[in-house]
């Protein structure tokens, strides 16, 4: 048995192929039974083997799938980390730089709007012939957050947050030709790239235009390469309504809503067969920038947004080559200071790569016919023809009128990185790259690249550090050859710095005076002081507001230009007067000399000492006491009330006026277009009697008609009774009323309690707001010498 078991084979043969099998209970002792553990082990681990490979297969599948997952859930973990990065550098002490003279215009405008009685209300950006939506989307925050300021830059921050996701689509759209993978990865670089930037910083925590133009250009691209792609009915509408978008916001959008047609052609071209449905878009545009007709002055729209600084083209065929060149050197500063040298590098360097070779390993050509040089050129077009635009037409250019071009070229960056990123996967292992000298070289990119991101970040970290935390020591552009921004935004009177103390003593006054208020003028020209006050305190319970001409003095202006001020101030209301100008300038010199009676309260310098604020307090005392109508209030036509009135010359000669003020207030719009007559008449029946004088007129002068007035107005109207000569001396009775001029009917005059007023039988003199029987409203006595 024993020679038939060796088979040929020796002892130490089959002990050796034991002990080789490496089992530590294996033994290599002959002595040792085998017959068993020959004709077992190989089932075992033929057993063990199978189980081993499903176990195998089944943890491949696992890992796959849970990579897939993660792979598929890592978008939304990078959009979530944007969006908390984002808001924390937008938000983080959004007062610090105070309101700019720009913002209280247009936080004002949005306060105008949210409280619209008409409307003159919604669309009263075009006084300054300015566009409305951004007023418009001020509203919500307007209502919810009590600091003005802080509501008026959230509406930018939102606008911002939307151009994350925008920059994030847009380059991942534009670098589809590049690879999937270029594209995936551009996406999020374009987003990161926006939170950083320090022109996009700056202008998100600012209540301005330019975010918001940022949204309409980059929503006009975006929506512009969708419909080219599969042109269709649907598409056409988004593109209407980026177009809209656009054209309500800003007419220097008309720079790349120009473009649309040659962005939708060069992305694809068999898209020009459909140009109708890109008409039809522009026709939605055109029918929501038709709205703004609906204002009688809609025409000042040209002067503000061309007029005042733009080239005409007479002045453009001229060739002002200085000029040219004094823009694009501006332009240039605007780049290096907002966007920084190395992100600037950055973009240059991928924009030109782009129209380059095919890039290795770029990942599985997307289903498109896009070609790079198309996708490059969109990109060189969006940004270059509105920089030559500003460049060739600017009659005046500020930084932030080219933010959105700004913002543009942080595209070809995002792309070029995404590029880069894509081509470092040859340093991982098992790529198929086993040359060393180019894994070397690819290490080399590698670094530099990471420098360069390196000098990104801390190039933009050098400006939003101290723009949160200082923002007077910002590195702000500051060419003292242009108005630039730090003159703008921190030294100058358009700068806010002081304004906070100014408020913070205005509202202890006004709880000092819970029964009058308090008056605060400021002059009549827009922007600082005058709209950041208006931002702060327009409809502010216990403070009235008013304007003064920068050639008259305060006193002179309430006495004869009477309004609500004037007759707050008559009541006994301190009256306030704020000032911004440079330390001794032209606006502080009149006003000293108009005004030698004022007293100064508060004088606050700016950073630099180019300019301060100055609030003072003016001394006035009315021309006559105000009478003001209590339960007897007489009422004209069921709506209109005589609130009060100021006699201001009882006592006249013939030959010269006497004045009286008519305080009016309406519970209702007006359709009727009436007349005030002012009448001064003898006799002391409640009817008839002999009119010495008379002065009948629209209200102000006809500049207030009642088709204008609107719930809540108030409206102070003079009127001038000339006596005429050879008058009586004597005293006569002045009477007001109101009548249709189309028809000569005198409207019906009542009083608040519905008694009509009470006239006395025993012929002595009613009481003031009396009402005859003609339906005229008994005020008082004037008396002719």
């Amino acid at each position: 048995m024993r020679g038939r078991r060796s088979g040929g084979r020796t002892p130490s043969t089959r002990g050796s192929r034991s002990c080789a099998t490496g089992s530590e209970t294996d033994s290599c002792d002959d002595s040792r039974p085998r017959t068993k553990h020959v004709s077992m082990f190989p089932r075992q681990v033929t057993q063990v083997t199978t189980l081993d490979r499903r176990a195998d297969q089944s943890l491949a599948s696992t890992s796959a799938g849970t990579r897939r997952e993660l792979v598929g859930r890592l978008p939304v973990v990078v959009a979530i980390l944007l969006g908390a990065t984002y808001l924390g550098i937008r938000l983080a002490k959004l007062g610090s730089l105070p309101m700019v003279s720009d913002e209280g215009t247009y936080i004002d405008w949005g306060v105008r709007a949210w409280h619209a009685r008409d409307l003159s209300d919604w669309l009263a950006s075009l006084e300054d012939g300015k566009q409305p939506l951004l007023a418009w989307l001020m509203i919500p925050f307007l209502s919810v957050i009590p600091d003005r300021l802080i509501a008026g830059r959230m509406t930018s921050i939102a606008c911002g947050a939307v151009n994350v996701a925008l920059m994030w689509l847009v380059a991942s759209r534009l670098g589809e030709p590049w690879g999937q993978r270029t594209s995936r990865l551009a996406g999020p670089i374009a987003g990161a790239l926006y939170v950083i930037a320090p022109v996009a910083v700056v202008h998100d925590r600012m209540a301005l235009y330019d975010t918001l133009v940022t949204t309409a250009s980059l929503l006009v691209l975006l929506t512009t390469i969708h419909w080219s792609e599969r042109p269709g009915w649907m598409r056409m509408i988004l593109v209407g309504f980026a177009i809209a978008i656009s054209v309500l916001t800003k007419l220097s959008a008309l720079f790349f809503v120009g473009l649309v047609p040659a962005v939708a052609i060069a992305w694809n071209p068999t898209s020009r067969k459909q140009w109708w449905q890109l008409a039809q878009a522009g026709f939605i545009g055109a029918g929501a920038y038709s709205i703004l007709y609906l204002s009688p002055i809609v025409d000042n729209l040209a002067n503000g947004n061309f007029g005042r600084y733009s080239l005409t083209f007479t002045e453009v065929m001229n060739f002002p080559f200085t000029l040219w060149w004094a823009n694009a050197e501006f332009v240039a500063g605007t780049l290096t200071t907002y966007i920084g040298l190395p992100l600037l590098l950055a973009s240059v360097a991928a924009l030109i790569s782009m129209f380059g070779q095919a890039d290795s390993d770029a990942g599985r050509a997307p289903p498109t016919t896009i070609s790079r040089g198309r996708s490059a050129f969109i990109i060189a077009v969006w940004i270059l023809v509105p920089v030559a635009a500003f460049v060739l037409t600017a009659k005046l250019i500020y930084s932030r009128y080219v933010v959105f071009v700004l913002i543009s070229t942080l595209i070809p960056t995002a792309i070029g990185a995404a590029r880069a990123a894509v081509s470092w996967r040859s340093l991982l292992p098992n790529t198929g790259v086993p040359d060393p000298t180019r894994r070397l070289g690819n290490v080399l990119q590698a670094s530099i690249w990471s420098l360069w991101a390196c000098s990104i970040v801390v190039s933009c970290s050098t400006f939003i550090w101290p723009l949160i935390n200082a923002p007077a020591e910002a590195p702000w552009m500051n060419d003292r050859r242009y108005i630039t921004d730090r003159f703008q935004y921190i030294e100058s009177n358009y700068a806010g710095y002081g304004l906070a103390e100014l408020l913070a003593f205005l509202e202890k006054s006004r709880s000092e005076h819970p029964e009058t208020g308090i008056v605060v003028i400021t002059r009549t020209a827009t922007g600082m002081p005058r709209d950041a006050i208006f931002a702060y305190l327009r409809d502010h319970p216990g403070v009235t507001l008013g304007y003064v001409d920068e050639t008259r003095a305060v006193g002179d202006r309430l006495s004869t230009d009477p309004d609500r001020a004037s007759f707050q101030a008559g009541r006994g209301a301190p009256i306030y007067y704020a000032l911004t100008d440079a330390p001794g300038g032209e606006q502080e010199r009149r006003f000293a000399m108009l005004n030698p009676t004022a007293h100064l309260l508060l004088d606050i310098p700016k950073p630099g000492d180019h300019s301060r604020f100055k609030l003072f307090q003016i001394n006035w005392t009315p021309p006559a006491p105000d009478n003001v109508f209590s339960g007897t209030t007489p009422v004209i036509d069921t709506s209109i009330r005589l609130e009060g009135f100021r006699l201001d010359t009882p006592k006249v000669r013939a030959g010269s006026d006497a004045r009286v003020v008519l305080y009016w207030t309406t519970k209702q719009g007006l359709a009727k277009d009436l007349t005030v007559f002012a009448h001064l008449i003898s006799g002391e029946a409640p009817t008839g009697g002999v009119r010495v004088a008379q002065r009948d007129s629209r209200p102000g002068n006809g500049a207030q008609p009642t088709t204008g007035w609107r719930p809540g107005d108030f409206i102070a109207d003079r009127y001038d009774i000339r006596v005429p000569m050879g008058t009586p001396p004597g005293t006569y009775r002045l009477v007001v009323g109101m009548y249709d001029l189309g028809t000569m009917e005198r409207m019906a005059a009542t009083t608040a309690d519905g008694s009509g007023g009470t006239w006395p039988t025993d012929g002595t003199r009613p009481k003031s707001g009396a009402i005859d029987g003609e339906n005229r409203v008994y005020l008082g006595d004037v008396t002719v010498e």
